[in-house]
């Protein structure tokens, strides 16, 4: 029994150490993202980035018969706005799976924004369709939509009783 005891409690203490280690590794990677994608879209409501894109379309559909400008907008976005993202790109994984799939949406369809907005996008050239224009609002808008689902799902999380919480750990 003795002997028994000796090996046991050592295994026992090593699995709940790793459970515990998982959780806070997980915990920690999901509040790093959760924070980079609150600060991206609060950056972008603070800047007024899709008003800008709306009003741009507004000026291309109030344009007079055969006026051809072009609008174009470009921003300046730094590569390395989204590097929690990209640092973490192996662990995302270790998130829940539906907090998972907002994430990788949400990265996803701003990732094309960004593409669109920055030097050398579709709308940095000058376009005389509004489709474009409309194009880029669909998306950041889907990516917005995103981020507060996300926001939803980890508030719901929040306020799950201990045992629940436990229990995504478990499983």
């Amino acid at each position: 029994m003795e002997i028994l005891l000796k090996v046991t409690l050592p295994l026992i203490t090593a699995i709940v150490l790793w459970f515990l280690k998982a959780a806070k590794e997980r915990s920690t990677i999901g509040l790093a993202i959760f924070a980079e994608i609150n600060a991206i879209c609060e950056i972008a409501e603070e800047r007024a980035y899709l008003k800008g894109l709306k009003e741009q379309a507004e000026e291309l559909r109030g344009r007079g018969e055969g006026d051809d400008t072009a609008q174009s907008v470009q921003v300046k976005i730094p590569d390395h706005y989204c590097r929690v993202y990209l640092n973490n790109l192996d662990a995302i994984g270790k998130l829940d799976a539906d907090e998972a799939e907002l994430v990788v949406r949400f990265y996803q369809f701003i990732d094309s924004v960004v593409q669109d907005i920055t030097e050398g996008g579709v709308l940095t050239e000058g376009v005389t369709n509004v489709e474009s224009f409309d194009e880029a609002i669909t998306i950041f808008e889907k990516a917005l939509k995103a981020a507060d689902q996300l926001r939803e799902v980890r508030v719901g999380k929040a306020a799950q009783p201990w045992y629940k919480k436990l229990m995504r750990m478990v499983a």
